[in-house]
């Protein structure tokens, strides 16, 4: 039987349920050949809320999540390695260098931050459902029991004497499961696997060519699949509405925010090539790196949901706070990625690009992509509007103005 991917209508209701609080999920541990990358999400308080453990040239902060750059993301990530029973080393992605502490006496106060010390030691302990970060050996000349990893409110991080206040509470936030967006230079690629109870180890798959009414069918994971593989595109960065596009590595559809009404009150998925045909997607994070993704009818007003249904089944009804490993939750699953540096300057007889009457033209021998500066595929065929477009050859990519 197949599944496929359908669209949910629904009337949003107002609706109470409680569930009791969870243990912390606790790190998978890593070695070097074998690193689990994880954020170190920040309790904080205040405009502190929920940043995130970021080092930048050696220092360490709370910042926002980074939504895209891979080197951005990565001075984001973080591995857990296991030196002694109860002791270990935190390990930078990006720098590959060791989360250290040292006492600075301008400040009064001892600052974490990063160090080729392979020696330093860490220790967690359990807080409610939070974890506290306590470094094993007090730094010299710093203040006696002012040992937890502690967010200020500018954002520094240091060591402090409190283990159960929000400034000392994190959490372990796997990478594998999360998503970050793709720009022109940088994508990501990801699996969209079902969270529904039996279904999870079946992803979204593009199957446009098979000329169906079906254009999107969840299929069990191949690895790699391209037509199962997905980047996910800020729909209007500018705008700061959170909005998302969702285009396949093998085809460039993208998943359209339209639909059709099929047998048992079934929405078919449609698909686009076209970004500016598509309203743009919401992800809406819930338990355990599970999401729901929506859209609002530009008509209707009604909001519609992703959906896993069986062909054959009655459709599920959704229902605020109750959707947990139903057809309505998705996992992103990292699939691979890839950074293209910039194009300079080829030969002449290599590869030509320019443009003229609102078109891009590129004479090359290899395949190339045109995609917006957001990383949304465009037309090789269709007049343009006016703006800067991004020509990608093999690794390498250069910007093209369109007038």
């Amino acid at each position: 039987m197949k599944q496929k991917l359908f669209i949910t209508l629904t009337l949003l209701s107002v609706v109470f349920c409680y569930r009791a609080a969870a243990l912390p999920q606790p790190p998978e541990f890593s070695t070097s050949a074998n690193p689990q990358w994880y954020y170190i999400q920040l309790q904080g308080s205040s405009a502190a809320t929920n940043s995130y453990l970021t080092a930048n040239a050696g220092q360490l902060q709370g910042n926002p999540l980074a939504e895209s750059g891979l080197a951005e993301v990565n001075k984001q990530l973080w591995r857990v390695e296991i030196v002694t029973t109860g002791s270990y080393r935190i390990v930078n992605k990006y720098y590959s260098e060791n989360m250290d502490a040292v006492y600075d006496s301008e400040k009064g106060a001892s600052t974490v931050l990063l160090s080729s010390n392979s020696s330093v030691q860490w220790r967690l302990s359990t807080v409610g459902d939070f974890y506290v970060l306590r470094i094993s050996v007090q730094p010299a000349g710093g203040t006696s029991g002012y040992v937890y990893l502690t967010r200020e409110a500018s954002g520094e991080i240091l060591l402090g004497a409190s283990t159960n206040t929000a400034a000392t509470k994190v959490k372990f936030v796997a990478f594998g499961n999360s998503y970050i967006l793709s720009n022109g230079g940088d994508n990501v690629w990801y699996n969209l696997l079902s969270a529904r109870s039996g279904y999870t180890d079946k992803c979204i798959t593009d199957v446009t060519a098979d000329n169906e009414a079906v254009k999107f069918a969840v299929l069990p994971r191949e690895t790699d699949n391209r037509y199962q593989q997905w980047k996910v595109v800020a729909k209007n960065p500018a705008s700061g509405n959170g909005l998302v596009d969702f285009i396949n590595r093998a085809t460039g559809n993208l998943i359209h925010t339209a639909s059709v009404c099929g047998e048992n009150a079934y929405y078919y998925s449609l698909f686009t090539t076209l970004p500016d045909e598509s309203s743009g997607w919401t992800i809406q994070a819930k338990n355990d790196g599970r999401y729901e993704i929506s859209t609002t009818d530009d008509v209707t007003g009604l909001t519609k949901y992703w959906n896993l249904t069986n062909e054959g089944e009655i459709p599920e009804v959704y229902l605020p706070g109750y959707n947990e490993n139903t057809g309505f939750e998705w996992t992103f699953d990292w699939a691979g990625e890839e950074t293209k540096t910039s194009l300079s300057p080829l030969p002449a007889a290599s590869v030509r690009i320019y443009s003229a009457q609102r078109r891009i033209y590129v004479e090359s021998e290899d395949t190339y992509t045109i995609t917006t500066i957001y990383g949304a595929p465009v037309a090789h065929d269709v007049d343009l509007p006016a703006g800067v477009y991004l020509v990608g050859i093999g690794n390498q990519i250069t910007k093209i103005l369109v007038k």
